[in-house]
This record gives C-alpha cells, sequence and structure tokens, in this order.
C-alpha cells in the first residue's frame, strides 16, 4: 500500500507538470485576455495548495486587465511565469514539512521512481485515469488544512524575495528536492523513467603533482 507521501508526490509532481506546460504558452505572449480567463477558472478549481494560489491568481488577474485596457506589458506575461516557479517552491516545501525529506522516493533528477508511479496506477487507474478534479481534491485531503483561496493583495513571500534574487529570472535555478520538468519530461509518460545522462568523462583532468615531479627529475 502506498503512503500518503508517496501519494501526494505523484499528484504534486502531475500537478507541477501541468503548471509547466501552461508556464510554456504564457511564455510565448500570445494568449488572449479570454484564454487567460479560461485558464484563471482551470486554476480556481485545479490548484492542490491553495494557501499558495492568491499570488498566482493575482497575477493572472493583472495580466487579463492589463490586456483588456490594451496596455499590457511583455513583463506582465513574464510575471504570472515567475509566480508559477514561486507556486511550486512553496508547494514543495510544504510537502517537505508536513512529510519530512522525500528523497528515498526520488531519482537524481527528482521524479519519483516509476515502481511507485506504477503501483499507484495499477492501485487507482486501472480502468481510467482520474480526472484533474479527483487529484486535486485527493491531494487537498492530504495536505494541511489551507487558508482561504479567494484573491487577496499579492505579499513578497519569503521564497519570492530569495527567487527575485536569481539572475536567471523568470527562469529559477531548483533547490534541492524540487520537482522540475525539462521539455524532454513532457513527452515522457508518467509510467516510464527518463533516460539517465552518461557522466562527464573525467579523461583530460591532470595530476598537479606528478607533473611537478616529472618536471623535476628532467
Amino acid at each position: 500500500m502506498l503512503s500518503d507521501l508517496t501519494i501526494a508526490l505523484i499528484l504534486t509532481q502531475r500537478e507541477q507538470q501541468r503548471l509547466n506546460t501552461q508556464a510554456k504558452r504564457l511564455s510565448r505572449y500570445n494568449l488572449d485576455d479570454v484564454q487567460l480567463t479560461a485558464l484563471r477558472q482551470r486554476w480556481l478549481s485545479g490548484l492542490g495548495y491553495r494557501q499558495y494560489a492568491p499570488a498566482l491568481l493575482a497575477s493572472l488577474d493583472h495580466l487579463i486587465e492589463q490586456l483588456q485596457r490594451g496596455e499590457y506589458h511583455l513583463e506582465d506575461y513574464d510575471e504570472v511565469v515567475f509566480q508559477i516557479s514561486a507556486y511550486n517552491h512553496s508547494s514543495w516545501a510544504l510537502l517537505r514539512q508536513t512529510w519530512g525529506s522525500p528523497s528515498r522516493y526520488l531519482d537524481r533528477w527528482g521524479k519519483i521512481y516509476p515502481e511507485y508511479r506504477y503501483a499507484f496506477e495499477q492501485a487507482y487507474e486501472a480502468n481510467t485515469k482520474l480526472s484533474v478534479t479527483d487529484q486535486v481534491a485527493w491531494l487537498q485531503q492530504l495536505l494541511p488544512t489551507p487558508t482561504d483561496m479567494q484573491t487577496s493583495p499579492r505579499k513578497l513571500s519569503e521564497v519570492e524575495k530569495r527567487l527575485r534574487q536569481c539572475q536567471s529570472y523568470p527562469e529559477v535555478e531548483p533547490e534541492e528536492d524540487v520537482l522540475s520538468f525539462s521539455d524532454d519530461d513532457l513527452l515522457i509518460p508518467d509510467n516510464k523513467p527518463g533516460k539517465e545522462e552518461k557522466p562527464a568523462s573525467n579523461s583530460k583532468v591532470v595530476d598537479l603533482n606528478a607533473y611537478r615531479k616529472r618536471r623535476r627529475r628532467e
């Protein structure tokens, strides 16, 4: 039987994969206010970590408002992408705070081992995959009771302040254990592990002490 932590990891990883896919679309700067309003509706019912949703929704509301006025800037899109990163970091921090480090369930890239994904699918999705609504509801049951999800004025959290110091804004280097996805990850089914990278060759490393000894003999 899978533990609550294992289930939360799988559901969180799926949610962050959806968010990262949406972040890639936002980064193209071509979504209009109608599409963004539809995205907002999905987020209202499709975010498992509700206590971290207000800042994300507020940034999206601002972008929609600016588009409707015809006064938007590309930075408004970037802000929503940034808030997705902040949401993911905060979500992961809460998961670790609730259950402790999940490292034993994760590979070197922060993805849960395929045997756990397979066990989850066999136990709960043998006939049909759980809907996003069902996955979110389940995740919320596992997590500590959140505060109200209604949009409130955005305040910079400690996570946001730390992320804003990164030079690679709006893309943020993940912390240890952060669940992240690359373009290739989005093409890999959940029940198949990614390919491992080959370690870099060290054939060109020079032993400085040995080199100095040879020079003395010469």
